[in-house]
């Protein structure tokens, strides 16, 4: 009888720590799942860029407080067997969650400065901007027209406007090696965009960006009336006026399409510049399309003719309807 007991106290003990570390799966899985929630509808709100290291460090934020406040509430029955092995158990929980957070962290710091070192490179100045691409930009003629292009890529694509093209059965861009044949690539008429594709690579070319705002400087460039034959390319100088929305364009004309955004500039701008950049700090911020003072803008908008106001398709709706990259917008 007396070695009897012993060995009851011992399988006691076994069946208690066995429970408390089954207690602590348990527990692990239903705490992941649950700060795995959280942090998951948290990010989402937020609209995180980095969401798998944003979600690390608010799974750890979430573990170590939801495990705080657990051991706090037993630790009083520390000396007990089923409570001392839990609390080992959460213990380790708090490492691994902590663990989870610096990773977090390191992760979040190091993506905000690969991010902003990438911004800086991208974003100069204006005037940097366009020195560093003039080559980008092409003069296009067709056999019914001509107007002004330019590169969004290294393999030869050029952007323009689409009423510089329409209905021509010949497109050529005038390049320092002679007239180069363009083919179209994608059109979108209620854009007034098309891409065009020459068949040999360009030396440089522009970004479209998504950064610029109200007030910031631009330039226009291009090859307005008889600078095909006559002297190089002009550029104007001008600011962002304004920016019209899809919804500001539909209270004048609701035949805008979806996803449409207009920027309005005071850089001058005369036939022939349609289909060129304008150009901001962070690199391209729009294709010119209209000015104020031709017949054709109450088709083009529904608007009255004003003088010295030009209108350009912004880099944002050229990069939504063709599918080219653009970098980060405000």
């Amino acid at each position: 009888m007396s070695d009897d007991k012993p060995k009851k106290s011992i399988f006691r003990r076994v069946m208690i720590v066995t429970a408390a570390w089954v207690s602590v799966i348990l527990l692990g899985i239903l705490l992941i799942s649950l700060t795995s929630l959280i942090s998951s509808s948290t990010i989402e709100d937020l609209e995180s860029n980095d969401y798998s290291y944003r979600f690390l460090l608010l799974s750890g934020v979430f573990g170590i407080l939801i495990l705080s406040i657990l051991l706090q509430s037993i630790w009083k029955t520390r000396k007990r067997l089923y409570p001392k092995h839990l609390i080992i158990g959460l213990w380790i929980g708090m490492g691994l969650y902590a663990l989870l957070l610096a990773t977090g962290i390191g992760g979040v710091i190091v993506t905000n400065i690969d991010s902003s070192s990438a911004t800086s490179a991208t974003c100069s100045n204006t005037k940097e901007q366009f020195n560093s691409r003039l080559a980008a930009v092409v003069p296009i003629q067709t056999d019914l027209s001509s107007g002004t292009g330019f590169a969004v890529a290294a393999d030869g694509t050029i952007l323009t406007a689409y009423h510089v093209i329409e209905g021509a059965t010949t497109i050529e861009a005038n390049s320092p090696t002679g007239m180069v044949k363009l083919e179209v690539v994608k059109t979108a008429p209620d854009y007034d965009l098309a891409l065009l594709k020459m068949d040999q690579a360009t030396p440089t070319y522009f970004n479209l960006t998504g950064q610029y705002n109200t007030s910031d400087t631009v330039y226009a460039y291009g090859y307005p009336s008889n600078s095909l034959s006559a002297g190089p390319p002009s550029v104007s100088e001008g600011i962002i006026s304004r920016i019209l929305t899809v919804a500001d364009l539909r209270m004048t004309s609701t035949d805008s399409p979806e996803g449409f955004e207009i920027i309005q500039t005071d850089a001058a701008i005369n036939p022939g510049n349609s289909g060129g950049p304008l150009i901001g700090k962070c690199g391209v911020v729009g294709v010119v399309v209209a000015i104020s003072d031709t017949s054709e803008l109450s088709d083009y908008i529904g608007a009255v003719s004003e003088q010295g106001i030009g209108y350009v398709v912004s880099a944002k709706s050229v990069a939504s309807k063709f599918g080219l990259p653009i970098s980060d917008g405000f």
